[in-house]
């Protein structure tokens, strides 16, 4: 579906919010055995993450159940960044790049990702340590600015924190959610942050279709310019079956409304269902 995409001339970007390199039943309990067969499994999530010209990946509290040592060691082995702004070695030291900044349909798009400190981290080694995010978030939008024209948050952590996070934080274009196994099937705005979640196990393809005019307007859901012409369509067919002189108001209120939201960027967001009946890549399927 990816490949599809790209043949058809668009801009892509591909992200994910983490989560990505084990199963919730790996710990740092299990035989070394099981911790021999969770690591090749990881490793073959990148390679077919590799293969899908994957952009960035966020770090989930999930990617850390070996501990920070075995996390580095595996995402040496991806070509594409993990990216994690709040989450440290228990030294301090980055155990991932805070940020990238992608260029991309001749737009520069700053990424970041950020942990909830709140994830259950008891059966992880505790060799890292979790930032608090709004701080952390706050201080990458320092470096980021100037260097990327839309800004990206991969944001692994429950909805109601994600939302009063953004609720404090200006600048942030788009927010990818993770964590939770439940999508959104339509994608929701705080402010002027369009935020979308996919669904878990990969089961979901989430693509969000971007239509740019001005990067420094504000985003529309296209649902809303479509209500609003099918609302001004209804207007004008009262008009001519002679409706009061208010309606005539209405309808230029409405046009200007429709004009402006024209003028300015548009989004679109889908959640495909990866299916049978889709055809498999055969390099992912080699693996």
């Amino acid at each position: 579906m990816i490949n599809q995409i790209k043949k058809a001339g668009g801009n892509l970007l591909i992200l994910d919010a983490g989560d990505l390199l084990f199963e919730r039943y790996v710990s740092s309990t299990l035989s070394p055995s099981l911790q021999k067969e969770a690591l090749l499994d990881a490793q073959l999530m990148i390679s077919a993450f590799n293969l899908m010209g994957c952009d960035a990946v966020g770090v989930g509290d999930d990617d850390l159940k070996l501990g920070a040592k075995a996390f580095v060691r595996l995402r040496k082995k991806a070509s594409f960044p993990f990216i994690s702004t709040n989450v440290v070695s228990v030294n301090g030291r980055k155990i991932s790049a805070s940020y990238a900044i992608k260029k991309v349909g001749g737009l520069r798009w700053g990424i970041f990702s950020l942990l909830s400190p709140k994830m259950p981290l008891a059966s992880s080694p505790r060799d890292w340590k979790v930032g608090e995010p709004l701080r952390s978030a706050r201080q990458v939008m320092k470096d980021l600015k100037g260097r990327a024209d839309f800004i990206i948050l991969l944001a692994h952590m429950p909805l109601r924190e994600l939302r009063a996070l953004l609720s404090q934080l200006q600048g942030v274009t788009i927010a990818v959610a993770g964590h939770n196994t439940s999508g959104l099937r339509r994608a929701m705005q705080v402010g002027h942050t369009i935020v979308v979640r996919s669904y878990g196990w990969g089961r979901y393809l989430g693509r969000l279709d971007l239509y740019i005019k001005a990067p420094e307007a504000p985003f529309v859901d296209e649902t809303k310019v479509r209500m609003l012409e099918r609302d001004l369509a209804v207007v004008n067919r009262r008009i001519k079956e002679g409706a009061p002189r208010n309606f005539e108001e209405l309808k230029t209120k409405m046009e200007a409304q429709l004009r402006e939201l024209k003028g300015g960027n548009i989004y679109r967001n889908q959640l495909i269902l990866l299916s049978s009946r889709l055809q498999e890549d055969k390099g992912v399927k080699r693996l």
